[in-house]
């Protein structure tokens, strides 16, 4: 996707809300419980300021991650994987 980047650390939620609010949704890379050499992309296309964001996982359609600490986390509705936020493909 042309302008889109790879940062290897999750971003903050401001920069997150610049993008969605631009019209350029992120991709998520969140590690696989734990593993961050286990990896798992998804769309990010919605976000609650500090609460949670939306997303729409591949493998089994549309929820939300909650905040921890300075990530997001969600358990994937098909695997039960606990997946968290640690970097994106962003524009901004």
């Amino acid at each position: 996707v042309s302008g889109y980047i790879y940062h290897s650390s999750w971003p903050s939620d401001s920069t997150i809300n610049n993008n969605l609010g631009s019209g350029y949704p992120l991709v998520g890379i969140l590690s696989v419980n734990g593993n961050t050499q286990s990896t798992h992309a998804v769309v990010v296309s919605g976000c609650t300021t500090s609460i949670s964001i939306l997303v729409m996982d591949p493998e089994f359609g549309f929820t939300t991650a909650s905040r921890f600490g300075s990530s997001y986390v969600y358990s994937s509705g098909y695997s039960g994987a606990r997946l968290r936020t640690i970097g994106a493909v962003r524009k901004k």
